[in-house]
């Protein structure tokens, strides 16, 4: 099952984990990856939806974490 973050006071709804799979990184790392290794090249990815779901990533990983504990 794949977790949705919403964020009810801007009506956002998005499930950061959606297109991971075994051959494929989220969309989020890969710009994640390209900015911080050719910030010159693809600036444009550092971006406030890439951050949100980056972030959205981060607490879903937290919470499941502190589930499993």
């Amino acid at each position: 099952m794949v977790k949705q973050v919403s964020i009810p006071v801007y009506r956002l709804d998005f499930r950061p984990w959606e297109n991971w799979s075994v051959d494929k990184s989220p969309d989020w790392w890969g710009a994640y990856n390209n900015v911080k290794h050719s910030r010159n090249i693809h600036f444009e990815q550092a971006n406030l939806l890439n951050t949100i779901t980056a972030l959205g990533a981060l607490y879903i990983a937290i919470f499941e974490l502190i589930r499993v504990y």
